[in-house]
């Protein structure tokens, strides 16, 4: 591997330091010399364009209930992050070891191991938190300026391949060593410091959103004993723990006075359904139980056994229909093909909780599959905000307007979802044969025209 690739292996191994105290953590400042390097506007066209490669290469995975929870834990976090110039994604990826990374633009990835290895919200929080920090540091464009201060930009095609590779582990380890213009006793040396500087920032974070502090350590703590059992555990190669640093994050936990939270049924119905998913045959582990209901209610509907399914979630008292719950009667009589039951649970909790993007797209989904393709469709144009974050919108909305003879549409929303995996020629050709629907509003063709410049200059960044 060329000493390029090399230096752009660093995307992934996130690093960044003072000391351990519960004051406040202030961003850098505008004259951190890492500004040179990568300017705000560049941080955020590289994130996008990691984006789509990450889509289109990674296996993603997509269940938008998770994806779902995901993100709200993220944004709780970020809303006291004063980081609102980056429009972050988070990732869930199929993928049992325990690891997570962080780009610049706010692309957050998970592995689904490491969801499943936590415990509680507040050690899966604790990692979110972290990898938040990174960013909100800009730990890599200051790495980046305190090697060979070479701009990141002008490489964006090889960024696929360093996606690929975030998950070879020998890989990983090279890349600690992988800038020549750097002594590796510095390289270490920022390394542990960006490190220190992630857990202090991101324990902040986590505070002032109700986690309790607590969580980070505890997950470390959790890691290195399985570490020291002879496991390889990937977060702690690609995110170096010594005993001073868990130390410090320990005393630094300790010393916040709040009540916090550690754990919600949120967390624990999220954890359970991806046990169902990734094809665990296990229960959850230390789950009451409602949640061990819940997950043989969804083993069994992935079964294509509906009716067993209700006979499990009957069994969960009604001040306990969490979410979830609701969301999983709605699937078993969907099953069943009782389409009036699953959708009035459905438009229920699409009252109750309004702009909640898995409820919407069951919701989306249940009305396109029982013949209501325009309302299934007007539910979909509705929360247009949310389809980058959520793409099977795009691939959903696609199938409707198809089934409606809106061709236009159908083509607008193919445009969309190839966008977002970075195939662009499919997307501006896509684009091209919606703009010859002789049934479209001037409207949609200003909206299609924006998109194709939009596009146009996409393709432009990830040729650079």
């Amino acid at each position: 591997m060329n000493q390029l690739k090399k230096q752009f292996c660093y995307l992934f191994i996130c690093l960044a330091s003072v000391q351990a105290t519960a004051q406040p953590y202030a961003l850098p400042d505008i004259s951190d010399p890492s500004y040179a390097v990568m300017s705000l506007a560049e941080e955020r066209k590289l994130g996008r364009v990691i984006l789509a490669e990450a889509r289109a290469q990674l296996p993603i995975i997509e269940d938008i209930e998770i994806q779902s929870y995901l993100r709200q834990l993220g944004q709780r976090i970020l809303a006291h992050s004063k980081t609102n110039h980056i429009d972050f994604h988070f990732l869930l990826i199929k993928n049992p070891t325990i690891n997570a990374f962080a780009t610049p633009g706010g692309v957050l990835a998970f592995n689904d191991g490491l969801v499943l290895v936590s415990e509680n919200e507040s050690e899966l929080g604790g990692v979110v938190a972290h990898e938040i920090a990174h960013v909100s540091q800009r730990h890599i464009a200051r790495r980046q300026a305190l090697s060979s201060g070479s701009g990141l930009i002008s490489s964006l095609s090889i960024i696929g391949a360093i996606i690929a590779a975030a998950y070879n582990s020998e890989l990983a380890e090279l890349t600690l060593f992988g800038s020549a213009a750097l002594p590796v006793e510095r390289q270490l040396s920022h390394s542990r410091n960006f490190e220190y500087e992630a857990d202090r920032f991101g324990m902040q974070l986590m505070a002032a959103a109700g986690l309790d502090p607590w969580g980070m350590p505890a997950f470390f703590e959790k890691l290195q004993r399985k570490e020291s059992r002879g496991l390889q555990i990937e977060f702690l190669r690609t995110h170096p723990l010594t005993i001073s640093r868990l130390s410090e994050a320990q005393q630094r936990a300790a010393s916040y006075r709040k009540t916090f939270t550690k754990d919600r049924a949120e967390f624990q119905y999220a954890k359970a359904r991806l046990l169902t998913i990734s094809k665990i045959s296990e229960s959850p582990q230390h789950a009451d139980e409602d949640i061990q209901n819940y997950h043989r209610a969804l083993v069994l509907i992935e079964r294509q056994q509906p009716r067993q399914a209700l006979e499990y979630l009957e069994k969960i008292p009604v001040e306990q229909h969490h979410i979830p719950v609701k969301l999983a009667f709605a699937h078993a009589y969907r099953i069943i093909g009782n389409w009036d039951k699953a959708i009035a649970i459905l438009d229920e909790l699409n009252e109750l909780h309004p702009g909640r993007a898995a409820i919407i797209y069951y919701l989306a989904l249940a009305l396109f599959k029982s013949g209501q393709q325009q309302k299934a469709l007007a539910e979909i144009n509705a929360v247009a905000a949310l389809h980058n974050y959520y793409p099977q919108f795009y691939t959903l909305g696609a199938q409707a307007a198809s089934q409606l003879g809106q061709n236009g549409v159908y083509h607008e929303y193919l445009a969309d979802y190839y966008t977002t995996e970075g195939r662009l020629e499919a997307a501006l050709q896509q684009l091209t044969l919606a703009e010859r629907s002789n049934s479209l509003h001037h409207s949609i063709r200003a909206r299609i025209a924006a998109k194709r410049k939009d596009i146009e200059e996409f393709r432009k960044e990830m040729s650079l």
